[in-house]
């Protein structure tokens, strides 16, 4: 189940790979596919998301993407439900997986490149095309004059990986670098990708669908923090679920 809840919507090479691997050498290539996928999808998603998105709602469809990453856990949770009668049915999960990572595919094939980032390259003509897909024709104008402001309004260098450890950047690289560190510590993969196993040895019943469970709980929680992030803003938000964690600890 854990493999599933990874490589649901990942290209499929691993996950043909990693349902058809008879040796522990096959499971490895799989897995390491599977890592390369999901570390450049991480990075890219969020970044072409922002890029292509309206001012007006690039903070409401950067919050669904990470909506429909839960609701993509959740489904692989609910489709680990037969492991319980069938423990062979892991490969079948695999094997299902290549659905929506083929169809992920062809829909990033037929998707424009991100205006900004053309018109960052001096493909003026490809941006404008870009713009007229994304937005159609009468936007054309309106967002290449925005492209131009916010080129013109910067005059700071690119800045590059050895600036981050610089002595003006370290605030906002420690403040976000620590807001990451601490999350994954606190350890909500190990209760995403394990569950089942603690679950299992909690005496739990049915371990699977407990898990299941948890997959509920976590699309609840991120469709609670897209309705309040804009009345309630970032930082009380995240305060109050740091400390909610914390209690959780404490039981």
């Amino acid at each position: 189940m854990v493999q599933g809840t990874l490589l649901l919507c990942k290209p499929n090479s691993q996950n043909i790979c990693s349902a058809t691997a008879q040796d522990v050498r096959t499971m490895i290539i799989g897995r390491l596919l599977a890592g390369i996928g999901i570390g450049i999808s991480s990075a890219l998603v969020p970044l072409y998301i922002s890029e292509i998105s309206p001012t007006e709602i690039r903070g409401a469809l950067g919050t669904i993407n990470q909506l429909f990453i839960c609701i993509g856990i959740l489904a692989a949770l609910v489709a680990g439900l037969p492991l319980a009668q069938n423990p062979a049915w892991w490969r079948t999960m695999f094997g299902i997986s290549i659905v929506p990572s083929i169809l992920l595919a062809l829909g990033m094939a037929v998707s424009p490149e991100s205006p900004r980032w053309l018109f960052q390259q001096g493909k003026i003509s490809q941006a404008e095309a870009a713009i007229k897909k994304l937005y159609g024709k009468e936007k054309v104008t309106e967002v290449m004059y925005d492209l131009k402001a916010s080129g013109q309004g910067s005059n700071e260098p690119d800045a590059n990986w050895f600036d981050l450890f610089s002595k003006r950047y370290w605030k906002v690289v420690s403040v976000g670098a620590a807001l990451f560190l601490l999350q994954q510590l606190a350890g909500i993969n190990a209760v995403v990708y394990y569950s089942t196993s603690v679950f299992r040895s909690a005496g739990i019943a049915s371990d699977v669908a407990a898990s299941a469970l948890v997959g509920a709980a976590n699309v609840f929680g991120t469709m609670i923090a897209s309705s309040l992030m804009d009345k309630q803003g970032r930082k009380s938000l995240l305060i109050t679920s740091f400390s909610g964690m914390v209690l959780s600890f404490l039981q």
